[in-house]
């Protein structure tokens, strides 16, 4: 049964009509009642800074570098080709770029393609180890860019809709935006045969915590830049 609750507003539409959806690790999930969306109540985490998230790669080798690229390959190169039939122009900027996995193949699929990343570790493989360029959301000139690549970066933010906002100003008139972000519907729930057996395991998936969405690491919106940032990015809505 849903928990009617009024203090707990909408990240996007800041609608305050809000109730509880399910939860995970013992974190409430809310849903809002104007638009649908799901979402943590970030408050109840602690800030965790993203800079540091690439740490791990200290000690890789260049063989590890390689192997990170090459296990990607196929499906990247499979959504480019997708993206290029959609588009004529092939600028392209990735958001949360990491060490540059996704642009290094974009480049050798001949795109021109930069990264967003707020990771120093993650940017120096990028530049250093693979040849890809970097550059601040805010430096990107406005209507420049043919797609905007946001995979798994929104449902971190505290202002997803400011992020939004300041992809679309970089975006050209026509361009593609690609989001991926995490149902609230396990992928398994829907390609089931039995649309009884569907109904029963996401009412089972919705009320326990064993939901699809995950709290955010170490409980924190990531800095992309930063919310004032990219609400002055972005400009009036």
């Amino acid at each position: 049964m849903s928990v009617s609750t009024s203090t707990i507003r909408c990240p996007v539409c800041v609608d305050s009509a809000t109730s509880r959806w399910g939860s995970r690790g013992g974190h409430a999930i809310f849903e809002c009642g104007a638009c649908g969306l799901t979402f943590f109540d970030l408050s109840s985490f602690t800030a965790h800074d993203y800079r540091d998230y690439y740490r791990y790669t200290e000690t890789w080798s260049e063989t590890d570098i390689v192997y990170e690229v090459e296990v990607r390959r196929r499906r990247t190169v499979r959504q480019l080709r997708r993206l290029a039939s959609m588009i004529p122009g092939r600028r392209l900027l990735d958001i949360g770029a990491g060490p540059g996995y996704f642009c290094r193949i974009a480049l050798d699929e001949g795109w021109d393609a930069e990264g967003v990343e707020i990771s120093a570790r993650a940017v120096e493989i990028g530049r250093d180890r693979l040849g890809v360029s970097y550059i601040d959301l805010e430096a990107v000139p406005a209507a420049s860019v043919d797609v905007v690549c946001c995979r798994h970066v929104v449902e971190h933010v505290a202002d997803p809709l400011g992020l939004l906002r300041a992809l679309r100003r970089v975006l050209k008139p026509g361009g593609v935006l690609v989001v991926h972000a995490p149902h609230r519907e396990p992928c398994r729930t829907t390609c089931w045969a039995s649309p009884a057996h569907r109904w029963r395991e996401w009412q089972s998936e919705r009320a326990s915590t064993r939901s699809p969405w995950r709290p955010p690491a170490s409980g924190a919106p990531i800095p992309i830049p930063s919310s004032s940032a990219i609400t002055s990015a972005s400009g009036p809505s």
